[in-house]
């Protein structure tokens, strides 16, 4: 009996486990959508009437911001072969922020200023949702598992 119940007791806490797991992937990813979106906003290359692009990088800090909270929260609960994703992720953002800001502030020749616009725009429009396709497939894998 005593043995059984410990059996018990440990799906349980698997479960309670996963259960953390899946909410805190599922706000994480939708938080590292909306900043991959609002990077991708700000590097691209044509502004539509009435589009007001001095507000995302507002908003990409906003997202970045909740994004960061919900990783520190949820780390430890999660595979460490998904927080170097994520980790690389977030390397990425800072990566195109950085070539960013030169393109739009520093004072370069037009050919420089365009390097850097379009190493931010590569990054945004290729190599982040290249990694956060693979956030997505490790994430599935969790939350495809029955307990963590």
């Amino acid at each position: 009996e005593i043995s059984k119940l410990r059996q018990e007791r440990g799906r349980e806490r698997l479960s309670r486990i996963h259960a953390l797991q899946l909410e805190s992937l599922r706000k994480l990813y939708e938080q590292l959508d909306l900043v991959q979106g609002y990077s991708q906003l700000m590097t691209k290359r044509a502004v539509f009437e009435g589009e007001k692009p001095e507000e995302y990088p507002v908003l990409l800090g906003s997202a970045l911001v909740a994004a960061r909270r919900e990783f520190v929260s949820a780390r430890l609960l999660l595979p460490s072969q998904l927080t170097s994703l994520i980790e690389a992720f977030f390397q990425k953002v800072v990566e195109t922020q950085v070539n960013f800001g030169v393109a739009q502030r520093m004072l370069v020749n037009g050919t420089e200023r365009a390097q850097y616009w379009d190493k931010a725009g590569t990054i945004s429009h290729q190599e982040m949702p290249a990694l956060l396709t693979s956030i997505e497939n490790a994430a599935r894998a969790i939350i495809g598992s029955e307990g963590g």
